[in-house]
């Protein structure tokens, strides 16, 4: 399946989307909530949904809102890119700074305007390349450049336009989770939650054991419905979360040729579907 994606990011779940789309199918739901949205690789491949895309990293939101406000513009930016910086080489500043800051991005907010605060594209076309640029998609590691950052680029600028479309219909948030679900709760709300890994600093907020204990608090008392995913065999987890209600198993594609085959990743599954 040639699913949307926008850039690497660390976590995100293109394998599981057929999964994530079964159970969103059979809650009968159509208001698909991301509570984690992250590089939004879930919620662009949620299919005839309402989508209300969710997260804490304010520079995520800025890319998305941007993409609403001028993908036109960040097209450009990605394409100018491709010109002034060097693949090849490895460097410590993020390549995005290279590119001309265009008086359009400094304009006030029109009366009305819906964005309120008009997104900065050029920081967002800087949050493209920062993180599909660095090793692993991780953001900010740049000794060693991804071999394929440039093809990746080329692909992510060829899907833009579909990304668009996906992305011109979104409501997009900048809460905490408390917050959101709070918001958002109701008999047709659906959300979806893929909160930070319990062992892994890879993000801008990463959570502690009390806000894991809050989660499934709030989860246990929701009007709606939802499906959670984490990496199976947590101890931590499974001692806040419980016992999953499955457990199903992907291929680990993020192989190295010289160091064998890894072992499939184990998700668990947490639904009230």
């Amino acid at each position: 399946m040639n699913y949307l994606r926008l850039m690497k990011y660390p976590g995100a779940k293109t394998s599981i989307i057929p999964d994530i789309e079964d159970v969103f199918r059979r809650s009968g739901k159509r208001l698909f909530i991301d509570v984690f949205g992250g590089s939004g690789s879930v919620s662009l491949n949620m299919q005839y949904a309402t989508v209300v895309y969710n997260d804490l990293d304010p520079e995520l939101v800025n890319l998305f809102r941007a993409i609403q406000y001028d993908s036109d513009l960040l097209k450009d930016l990605l394409l100018e890119s491709l010109d002034i910086y060097d693949f090849k080489r490895g460097r410590k500043n993020p390549p995005a700074s290279k590119i001309p800051r265009y008086e359009a991005i400094r304009k006030p907010s029109l009366s009305g305007n819906k964005f309120g605060k008009i997104p900065d594209v050029k920081a967002a076309a800087q949050t493209v390349l920062r993180f599909t640029m660095s090793f692993g998609g991780m953001g900010s590691t740049y000794g060693t450049n991804e071999k394929s950052s440039k093809g990746y680029l080329r692909k992510t600028i060829s899907m833009l336009p579909r990304i668009k479309e996906k992305v011109s219909l979104w409501t997009i948030e900048n809460l905490d989770f408390r917050d959101l679900i709070s918001r958002y709760d109701s008999k047709g709300a659906f959300f979806y939650l893929d909160p930070p890994y319990s062992e892994k600093k890879w993000y801008s907020t990463n959570f502690r054991e009390s806000d894991y204990g809050a989660l499934i608090a709030q989860l246990r008392n929701i009007k709606g419905t939802y499906l959670m995913t984490v990496d199976a065999h947590d101890d931590l987890l499974e001692d806040i979360f419980g016992e999953p209600d499955y457990i199903k198993s992907y291929e680990n594609r993020n192989q190295n040729p010289n160091s064998g085959r890894k072992p499939p990743r184990m998700k668990a599954f947490y639904t009230n579907v």
